[in-house]
């Protein structure tokens, strides 16, 4: 034949390209049979950049879990999904289904949920990588050359993302957001704070009045920040007032008390300080105690570890008495 040459090298190379799938046909299983798969037949080679130590314990807690019945229901799901698309001749579309039954996995079976997720995520061919590289081209050209890595993936994201996001909610989280720019701005600039001129020009305003917003957030926590710690001190005033009402008494105060006031003020006095010295006076007594104490253990302590030592001599001499009685015995 005058192509056959042509289709041998496509054969060799097909069989060379999927030889990989061909090794990974039993650990591909896990994706839809994690509740029955066996561990030992799993090909792992190609995953020791993961750490899998922990994949055959999690692989049999998760068949003795509830999270198996997950997977029994999928399949039937998927069953069904493929039953009605060759009945209407329509494209199946399986991946939402896989997805929504390996995300709500506990972190208990994170190895084993990423075993899944690097084995849905595997090329079958370059042709995504190529596809990648040229929305990448059309998307980072000479004009945009100063786009950063995230902004270029984000881009790529958005590209290629199936999400579809709901326009009314974000409508009314951007409207929840301008009226609250517009309660900032109608709030009047504080006293004395000078703020910088806005210039009646788009650009300007754009950098400027974040700039007096922030500077206006400052203000009202440093006004904030300055009445709580008033209100603490004033508290803690009013605390030691109440505490010792007859702590101090200025000399007016004392001029303006008769005689028997003064007295009976002065005797209070004196037998407030009366207690006090009454209370150091034990207070020393107590601590004279414990040195005594601690005196009396510290020489208990010195006493046994002397006896100790004279042990340990007549043990040494006794081990010494053996060594030579079993010298003799030897010769």
């Amino acid at each position: 034949m005058k192509y056959q040459h042509v289709l041998d090298s496509l054969l060799d190379q097909f069989s060379d390209r999927f030889s990989q799938f061909r090794s990974l046909e039993q650990t591909m299983k896990i994706i839809k049979y994690p509740d029955v798969v066996v561990y030992s037949i799993l090909e792992l080679n190609g995953f020791q950049w993961m750490q899998i130590d922990d994949l055959e314990m999690q692989l049999a807690e998760f068949q003795d879990s509830m999270w198996a019945q997950v997977f029994v229901d999928l399949r039937s799901k998927l069953e069904n999904l493929e039953r009605c698309c060759l009945e209407n001749q329509e494209e199946c579309h399986y991946e939402q289904e896989i997805w929504s039954a390996w995300n709500p996995l506990p972190d208990t079976f994170s190895t084993l949920k990423n075993i899944s997720m690097a084995l849905l995520t595997i090329f079958p061919s370059t042709y995504f990588c190529e596809a990648l590289f040229s929305a990448l081209n059309n998307i980072k050209t000479n004009k945009r050359n100063r786009l950063t890595d995230e902004v270029s993936s984000a881009c790529l994201g958005l590209k290629y993302t199936k999400y579809q996001p709901s326009i009314e909610d974000l409508a009314n989280e951007i409207q929840q957001q301008k009226v609250t720019n517009r309660q900032l701005d109608a709030m009047p600039p504080p006293v004395g704070h000078r703020c910088p001129l806005v210039v009646h020009c788009p650009t300007l305003l754009q950098i400027q009045v974040p700039v007096i917003r922030k500077e206006r957030e400052n203000y009202i926590t440093r006004h904030q920040r300055r009445e709580t710690m008033g209100r603490q001190r004033n508290s803690s005033h009013k605390k030691e007032k109440q505490a010792s009402p007859e702590k101090e008494v200025n000399k007016l105060e004392a001029s303006n008390l008769s005689e028997k006031e003064f007295r009976e003020m002065v005797i209070r006095w004196l037998k407030r300080m009366e207690e006090k010295i009454d209370n150091m006076s034990k207070n020393q007594e107590e601590m004279k105690k414990n040195q005594e104490e601690m005196k009396n253990d510290i020489v208990a302590v010195k006493n046994s570890i002397e006896s100790i030592k004279s042990r340990l001599e007549e043990a040494e001499d006794h081990i010494s008495e053996l060594e030579d009685k079993m010298e003799k015995i030897l010769k």
